[in-house]
Parts: structure tokens; C-alpha cells; sequence
């Protein structure tokens, strides 16, 4: 008899370790890979934004060439490719997020 009260005793305590320690370790994964997708993608932002800002204001000083630089929509198509670049590196960012909470794999 005294060996269904020693694992009525002992394993409560043993599942609610396993589930802490399971749930903690995913809660652990879920907040870096985040983290570090938020991160990734506030700094490529960033470095984007200073590039494209620095290309506009230099197209600015091309003077006579201006109008056809406009023409040819040159500021529009900075824009859009460091969008784009931002974009591709965001969405890298997190499925390399996904990848690490998923262990690599996806329901099979």
C-alpha cells in the first residue's frame, strides 16, 4: 500500500517541474527570438533610413541634372529598393525567430 501514497505524493510535484521547466524554457525562446527580430529590424531601419537620406540630400546638390534626376524618378526608386531591402531582412528576421521557437520543425 505504501507505494500508491509515495506517487500520489512525489508525482504532482514532479509533473509541475517538468511543466515549469517546459513552459519557462518556450516563454525563454519566444521573448529572445522576438527580441532579437525587433532589434534586427530597428537597426537595418535605421541604417536604411541614414543611407537613404544621405543619397536624397546628395541628389539634391546634382543642380542643373535635378529636373532630369526627378524625371527619371531616381528618390522614388531609392525609396523603394530600402523598403524592399527592410522587408526582406524583417521577414528573414523572423522565420529565423519562428525556426528557433519551433525547433525546426513545423507540424508534420
Amino acid at each position: 500500500m505504501p507505494l500508491p501514497i509515495i506517487a500520489a505524493v512525489t508525482l504532482p510535484a514532479i509533473i509541475s517541474t517538468f511543466v515549469r521547466f517546459l513552459i519557462g524554457t518556450a516563454i525563454v525562446r519566444v521573448i529572445t527570438a522576438l527580441g532579437i527580430s525587433l532589434v534586427t529590424y530597428a537597426t537595418i531601419d535605421t541604417v536604411a533610413g541614414y543611407i537613404q537620406s544621405y543619397m536624397v540630400s546628395n541628389v539634391a546638390g546634382f543642380g542643373t541634372w535635378q529636373p532630369y534626376v526627378d524625371a527619371i524618378g531616381l528618390p522614388a526608386a531609392v525609396n523603394i529598393v530600402s523598403s524592399a531591402y527592410i522587408g526582406a531582412v524583417a521577414v528573414r528576421a523572423l522565420m529565423g525567430a519562428f525556426n528557433k521557437i519551433t525547433f525546426g520543425s513545423v507540424g508534420n
